[in-house]
């Protein structure tokens, strides 16, 4: 699969930003409602520039409206699927405009043999030991032509800073003629851990509040989502009480840290009351906080052998 693949780090120069706004600027309102307005022929060849950016789970959409700009986390226990998910997201929105992964939990190899195994339902065993059929992978590559055009991956490392994927996102724009692109990190923890743009933090947790922030302000400047997945390093005594009270916008503005910068925070939790025949396993995804619109549960069912976390049948009902 031939997908390109940006290469940044701390030695790129970001471009002065236009769209970055200077501290203590007067936006005056008569300048600001007239945007509200549709402008007729406004999209132009650009689908995603009215609307927000697709994540391929109708009852997500419905709940966020799709993924406007600002920070959204996407949260769970290790192995529940959140980079599975993750990456669904930013192949939905890949149809539409340009999105950049950086990825510091996998290798872009074993990202690219994940999409091929969610769109196949190819076992990943048999992609990884090429055993799997030459014809049906070649199917997929084919089909997926045109959002590898728009999605690039960057390998997460050490000297890779705000600024560097901001000038990367701007390249992005202009080489797809696109108003708007999604941004993911994947793992927001893991940047922050050893980050060079929040190294004067003290703690662990400032750190990654500090880059949480660095990142909603690049999704503005840029008028453009920042999808961050992050861990929940959970108790199992501790997991029915964070999957049951993290349900309103109101509980999680109090846990303060990642959340309390997010404008929205995406759950992922073992579901409780069903279950799926293994190696399927059934979740929830729970939109906890949501600064555009209602809170709510998406019922889900995650195959980590296909890379897939779909929506339950029952959701859809």
């Amino acid at each position: 699969m031939q997908m390109d693949a940006l290469r940044v780090g701390a030695t790129a120069a970001p471009e002065a930003p236009a769209d970055q706004e200077a501290p203590g600027r007067l936006l005056w309102a008569t300048e600001l409602l007239p945007a509200v307005a549709p402008q007729p022929g406004a999209q132009g060849g650009d689908p995603a520039a009215g609307a927000g950016l697709p994540t391929g789970m109708a009852s997500l959409d419905s709940l966020l409206g799709g993924l406007w700009p600002g920070l959204y986390l996407l949260e769970g226990p290790p192995g529940i699927g959140k980079s599975t998910l993750a990456l669904q997201i930013a192949l939905s929105a890949a149809r539409v405009a340009p999105v950049l992964y950086v990825t510091f939990e996998n290798s872009p190899a074993d990202l690219a043999l994940r999409w091929v195994a969610s769109r196949s339902r190819i076992p990943l065993s048999d992609l990884r030991q090429g055993t799997a059929d030459a014809a049906a992978v070649g199917r997929v590559i084919a089909d997926s032509a045109a959002e590898a055009a728009r999605l690039a991956f960057i390998p997460g490392n050490i000297s890779l800073t705000v600024a560097a994927l901001h000038a990367a996102a701007r390249a992005a724009l202009r080489r797809h003629e696109a108003r708007r692109c999604l941004m993911v990190v994947d793992s927001l923890p893991v940047w922050a851990a050893h980050g060079v743009d929040v190294a004067h933090c003290a703690s662990s947790a400032d750190r990654a509040e500090a880059l949480a922030i660095l990142l909603r302000e690049l999704g503005a400047a840029l008028d453009s989502p920042v999808l961050g997945v992050a861990a929940q390093e959970m108790r199992e005594r501790e997991s029915e009480r964070v999957s049951t009270r993290l349900t309103t916008p109101e509980a999680v503005s109090v846990s303060g840290g990642l959340d309390a910068v997010a404008d929205a925070v995406l759950i992922l939790t073992e579901a409780r009351t069903r279950g799926e025949k293994p190696p399927a396993r059934a979740i929830d995804l729970v939109v906890a906080k949501n600064r555009r619109g209602p809170s709510g549960r998406v019922e889900c069912v995650f195959r980590p052998d296909l890379a897939l976390v779909r929506e339950s049948m029952l959701q859809r009902h």
